[in-house]
């Protein structure tokens, strides 16, 4: 009888861990469509596959496809978040701004007051009022963002000044006066 050596042992490859594989196929399945459901899901199935597999790894394996769907969930999460913000606030600003912002007759006030402080920048820089007041307007219209104001002129010489600013789909009409000397 001859003795034949036996062959070692080799000890059976334990399985891969069931939420390692599932949230892989989640982490790649929220790159194309319903990341903002799915993505999260990869991740907390990732993260508990990757403890398991750390308390037990003699009888799970497939550490790597954890990490890849927790990261590939959690990237494709914070995509389509981003994406579903800014497709709110690109609906949302506007909206905003039309409920917050300026009124027609607030924008009129706006132009009026950027024009008084026009003309009282050229009082301090020259002594005395423009006596041209229109000249200054275009000085202003670039710092006025909205056409639709007009400015009517009264008297204007360099003791002082009047204007009127109206908005076109305004309701009110915004006069402006210098303290004329004496008054």
């Amino acid at each position: 009888m001859t003795d034949s050596p036996q062959a070692p042992q080799i000890p059976p490859v334990p399985p891969h861990d069931k939420k390692a594989v599932a949230s892989l196929i989640l982490g790649v399945i929220s790159f194309l469509c319903v990341g903002l459901i799915t993505g999260p899901i990869a991740v907390v199935l990732g993260l508990q596959s990757i403890r398991r597999i750390e308390r037990q790894p003699a009888q799970y394996r497939g550490q790597g496809m954890a990490i890849a769907g927790t990261v590939c969930g959690g990237i494709a999460f914070f995509f389509y978040l981003l994406v579903a913000i800014g497709g709110i606030t690109e609906d949302l600003i506007p909206y905003l701004q039309k409920q917050w912002g300026d009124t027609p007759d607030q924008s009129a006030l706006n132009a009026g007051e950027l024009a008084q402080d026009a003309q009282e920048l050229h009082r301090m820089e020259n002594g005395a009022f423009s006596d041209k007041l229109s000249e200054l307007i275009p000085k202003v219209q670039g710092i006025v963002e909205d056409p639709n104001v007009t400015f009517t002129f009264g008297e204007c010489n360099a003791a002082g000044y009047t204007y009127s600013t109206r908005h076109a789909e305004g309701r009110e009409l915004h006069l402006f006066r210098s303290d004329w000397p004496g008054q």
